[in-house]
């Protein structure tokens, strides 16, 4: 068992999952739904942003949710995380702007670099942040995380070792055969 794996346990166990909200609901998008809902104790997907609700309600019921509310606007949105329902929109900004859903900076900037001004190119952005970076798990300490997992009796693939864009990095693979990064 990984470090990530506990955490999450202990996350579901307290009643308090990690609030997921996705941008996107293709192929990728269905696929992560469906493991989050499904595989992935400790995390709740809460709301799925799509250019088209026909395939966020998809998504949804592939992970075997059939009835998630439609919101339109903040306020809506707002209500349903409130309530614990799950939600699908239209909007990629509501799920972005909503609150308890962390949007890291770094994404928001990759997201309007690639669009330049286009929503149909930030969604597109979205979607891909969400299909390459979902197994990299940012750490303080990379040399350090390394130990703790070698203790573990966790067998690195590679690192740790700094990369030439700037980041330290290490992989390794997990009971169930994902590869994860773990990265500063």
């Amino acid at each position: 068992m990984i470090l990530v794996d506990r955490e999450l346990e202990r996350r579901e166990a307290d009643g308090k999952p990690i609030r997921v909200a996705m941008v996107g609901a293709g192929f990728m998008g269905r696929a992560i739904a469906l493991q989050i809902e499904t595989a992935t104790p400790g995390m709740k997907l809460v709301a799925i942003a799509n250019r088209t609700l026909e395939r966020a309600h998809e998504a949804y019921a592939l992970a075997g949710i059939e009835t998630p509310v439609e919101a339109g606007t903040d306020d809506e949105l707002a209500k349903a995380l409130r309530a614990g329902s799950p939600a699908v929109t239209s909007d990629p900004l509501l799920v972005a702007d909503a609150e308890g859903i962390e949007v890291p900076e770094a994404a928001l900037a990759l997201i309007a670099r690639a669009a330049e001004g286009s929503m149909r190119d930030a969604q597109s952005a979205f979607d891909q942040v969400i299909a390459f970076a979902g197994n990299t798990i940012g750490v303080d300490d990379v040399d350090a995380m390394c130990a703790e997992l070698a203790a573990r009796g966790v067998t690195l693939l590679n690192g740790p070792m700094d990369r030439p864009w700037g980041i330290r990095t290490a992989s390794f693979r997990d009971p169930a055969g994902h590869i994860w990064e773990i990265a500063r």
